[in-house]
């Protein structure tokens, strides 16, 4: 199974370690060359910069979206066209416009589409949620969370920052803000 994957910053990097440890080994980069990353790990793989060329030339069972979030749909319509199964990391868009565009070409192609919000996987948090439905650290009536990092960045950028600064962090801060509902049931 042919993967493409647009996006090669940490979670573009990331879906690519998490396919080399499943076993995957033909994977292609569609990428900018614009990365600020270590090259390295990248070496190994069939490099393109022209998305559309790509898609035409490895007919991709897969592609994963992990490119800044105002591109998303610039990789994601067209994978959809071609009928790739789609990974488009969250959020869909930057934007609402095109959306309906993505939507037509998924219902045209039968494509589907998965929207990645991967933290619901992790054993950490799988193990949370099972300790308070078992009951076994007594009863929930109030929970916190303090996503780490992302924590003191919030707090450092909404004092004086651009809106598009405050809405990254709060983008990231999705996660914590669902758990606290997935957890209480």
């Amino acid at each position: 199974m042919k993967f493409l994957i647009a996006g090669l910053g940490s979670i573009g990097r990331r879906h690519m370690r998490n396919l080399i440890a499943l076993g995957e080994k033909d994977i292609v980069l569609v990428r900018t060359r614009k990365a600020t990353l270590p090259e390295e790990e990248l070496s190994s793989f069939p490099q393109e910069t022209d998305l559309q060329a790509a898609l035409k030339k490895h007919k991709p069972y897969a592609i994963i979206v992990a490119n800044p979030t105002a591109l998303h749909l610039d990789v994601a319509i067209p994978a959809a066209e071609a009928g790739c199964t789609i990974l488009l990391e969250k959020p869909i868009s930057h934007s609402t416009e095109r959306l309906d565009q993505l939507e037509a070409a998924v219902k045209k192609s039968g494509s589907k589409v998965l929207v990645g919000f991967q933290f619901r996987f992790h054993p950490g948090l799988l193990r949370a949620k099972q300790l308070i439905a078992d009951g076994e650290i007594g009863r929930l009536i109030s929970n916190i969370c303090r996503p780490g990092i992302r924590g003191r960045i919030i707090a450092k950028v909404t004092r004086r920052a651009p809106i598009w600064a405050v809405a990254c962090c709060l983008r990231n801060v999705t996660h914590w803000i669902i758990f606290h509902g997935w957890w209480a049931g």
